[in-house]
């Protein structure tokens, strides 16, 4: 392959590699942002609590009754459960009977029952909540969002990086195997045609009136090509010494 075309595939291959290195930069920047937009975003709860009463019914008591008048003829009685049977015979034993008869409101026993009552208390307690501002949640799950799409692609454009770098690197030892035999045939003293080109190059970008960012980009491109190129064309001259020993 002449120099010529491995020069255009290099530029080629480089201006790609350029492109993709701002896609790069670009994604990185916008992950930044979201990031921290998560960050202003991230406090979208708020724990709250609140003391409520609430009423609680206790066991309660029997208390003997009479249908017949209504009359309470013994609280808290003590006889076992009769489950509010009329004239249970149970009541017969009640503290208030004697015989068959109420001393309190003397009507016959069969006219008595127990009433249970039920004791209700009033107790306070705390409850906690946790209140949603929802406009915060959403802009912070939008700018969440965000940034995973934008890491998706970096990780996309990382990859074509390497592989550009690579393909790159191939050229960088084409290069540097046609200079050695440039200057194994040459009669004349010898000059490292890539170098010349690429100082030319880094000349015109250095005058040129492009994007401060984009020319940024490119001059760190062009003198990261001059350093692997040298370094490819010493491994190259080396492996070659070694060989000749």
């Amino acid at each position: 392959m002449e120099m010529n075309q491995i020069f255009a595939e290099n530029l080629n291959k480089g201006e790609i590699l350029s492109e993709y290195l701002v896609k790069a930069e670009a994604y990185k920047n916008s992950i930044q942002k979201f990031e921290g937009d998560m960050v202003s975003f991230k406090n979208f709860t708020k724990n709250r609590r609140e003391l409520k009463t609430r009423q609680i019914s206790l066991p309660g008591y029997k208390n003997t009754m009479c249908k017949a008048c209504s009359s309470l003829c013994h609280e808290h009685c003590g006889l076992a459960e009769t489950n509010g049977q009329v004239g249970h015979p149970e009541l017969k034993s009640c503290a208030c009977m004697s015989g068959d008869c109420c001393n309190v409101c003397k009507h016959s026993y069969s006219y008595h029952y127990h009433h249970s009552s039920i004791e209700v208390k009033t107790e306070s307690y705390y409850e906690d909540f946790v209140d949603i501002d929802f406009q915060t949640k959403a802009n912070y799950d939008n700018a969440k969002t965000a940034k995973e799409a934008k890491f998706t692609e970096l990780k996309k454009v990382e990859t074509e990086v390497e592989e550009k770098q690579k393909e790159l690197e191939k050229i960088y030892e084409k290069l540097a195997l046609v200079n050695k035999e440039i200057k194994r045939m040459s009669l004349q003293p010898h000059n490292d045609a890539y170098l010349d080109y690429l100082k030319v190059e880094l000349k015109k970008l250095k005058d040129s009136d492009c994007d401060p960012n984009e020319k940024a980009n490119l001059m760190k491109m062009l003198e990261k090509k001059e350093k692997d190129y040298i370094l490819k064309k010493k491994m190259i001259e080396e492996a070659e010494k070694a060989n000749k020993n």
